[in-house]
């Protein structure tokens, strides 16, 4: 009789890089916010608060997603595919954006700028990815 490994820690590692993702989007639409709101009332304070908390957020989630990504036993390459799979396009969306076949066509929201969480967590994410693929069990 064989056993078979349980899917819930590939699963769980999933839903974290997920979490990962829509809080970097989050953080960085809030904090989008709060300069539009500091330019109106002179008061920078809530955008430096939540551009430095979303930071130190973002670091414990993609702390907690590389740990539990690494814990998984038995070490499944297919989590690392999907994180390449959605690290890549979102590390490299700017380029994406101005790419010949693309131009026109992908959204740019105005308030998502260079070099902010969400580029951080998808090049986190896709840096993981190529990890869980290449290490060894």
């Amino acid at each position: 009789m064989t056993t078979r490994s349980s899917p819930w820690p590939a699963l769980t590692t999933l839903l974290l890089a997920l979490l990962t993702v829509a809080a970097s989007l989050g953080f960085e639409y809030a904090v989008f916010r709060l300069r539009l709101e500091g330019s109106r009332t002179f008061n920078m304070q809530p955008q430096l608060w939540a551009r430095v908390g979303g930071g130190l957020a973002l670091a414990a989630l993609l702390l907690a997603t590389s740990w539990v990504a690494w814990r998984i036993r038995p070490a499944t390459r297919l989590v690392g595919v999907v994180f390449l799979l959605v690290g890549l396009p979102i590390a490299l969306y700017p380029v994406l954006i101005f790419a010949p076949p693309l131009r026109g066509w992908l959204p740019v929201p105005p308030w998502l700028g260079l070099g902010n969480h969400f580029q951080l967590a998808g090049a986190f994410l896709a840096v993981l990815g190529l990890i869980l693929v290449v290490r060894r069990s």
